[in-house]
């Protein structure tokens, strides 16, 4: 092994372990979930809401489909 070779291993060792340290999905998560959950207020067109939502999706799919599937209860007219 070269000294180059090792020197591109040590550095991508190190942005890796940086990197999930970090842990910048799930930040980007977590900020998109608040957003959902707490209003939607500057998030007034189509095209960002489906940005937002496609972060969500991309960052926690499990949840999020989960939570599509699952049927709302419905409120009767009073």
């Amino acid at each position: 092994m070269t000294f180059v070779n090792a020197a591109f291993l040590t550095v991508g060792l190190v942005v890796g372990y940086a990197g999930a340290r970090a842990r910048p999905r799930q930040r980007l998560g977590d900020w998109a979930a608040s957003r959902f959950h707490f209003g939607l207020d500057g998030w007034d067109t189509r095209r960002r809401q489906a940005a937002l939502l496609a972060v969500l999706l991309l960052t926690d799919t499990g949840r999020v489909l989960n939570a599509i599937r699952e049927e709302r209860p419905r409120k009767e007219p009073s």
